[in-house]
């Protein structure tokens, strides 16, 4: 993981880069699934909609100063703070920034075998926004689940653009009964506070496996 290009000829970079992120998304890939088996068996335990799940979503760059080519946005279950999906956007592509001259003699050659590191067309700041959207969408045909309500750290644009686009269609925008319940908890303490309240409300035991797991867990931290 702490691979570096500056001892390495930039192709063979390149090279070794595609095989560990090949392993790292499906390594990826099978733990989210298993959280997502967890979950839906947590919430029909709990005798709730096992498809409608209550979520966090927050971003990251790679780079402070929103100046970063290369953002995070992950989705997690409240209650086990599982992570269920998570993307990676970039608006840079190496191969692209070394590339040949079009008028080169290799570039038709290049660009038959470039595989483009670069899947966004925009500035880091609306890199939250774009990966909301993009997890939002596929929640049901990825994880058969819905976002149905949302802990989020406030970002009013990310919030707007997941009500601008209707992300899950059947409430038309400007309705009071939005299709998400959009809670604030700037504050870790409170959010863990507003878990406990949500689980004596709900009389669900907290010896659950799943959620005993992550409580004890916290509580070493």
């Amino acid at each position: 993981m702490n691979l570096s290009h500056r001892g390495l000829h930039h192709k063979t970079f390149q090279a070794h880069l595609r095989k560990v992120v090949q392993v790292c998304e499906d390594t990826a890939a099978a733990s989210e699934a298993n959280s997502v088996h967890a979950i839906k068996d947590l919430y029909s335990d709990l005798g709730q909609p096992p498809n409608n799940i209550d979520v966090m979503f927050d971003g990251t760059w790679m780079t402070r100063g929103r100046l970063s080519h290369i953002g995070v946005g992950c989705i997690i279950e409240v209650y086990t703070g599982l992570v269920i999906d998570h993307v990676v956007l970039s608006n840079f592509c190496l191969g692209c920034a070394i590339r040949p001259k079009a008028s080169d003699e290799g570039y038709e050659d290049w660009l038959a075998d470039h595989e483009c590191q670069r899947n966004i067309d925009c500035g880091a700041g609306r890199m939250e926004v774009e990966a909301a959207l993009i997890m939002f969408k596929r929640s049901l045909s990825k994880n058969g689940l819905w976002y149905t309500t949302v802990m989020s750290d406030g970002d009013s644009r990310t919030m707007y653009g997941l009500k601008e686009k209707g992300v899950y269609g059947f409430i038309p925008i400007g309705q009071e009964s939005l299709p998400f319940g959009y809670i604030y908890f700037p504050q870790k303490t409170l959010l863990r506070a507003n878990n406990m309240m949500h689980l004596r409300k709900t009389h669900c035991a907290v010896s659950h496996p799943c959620i005993l797991s992550n409580f004890q867990h916290k509580n070493r931290e």
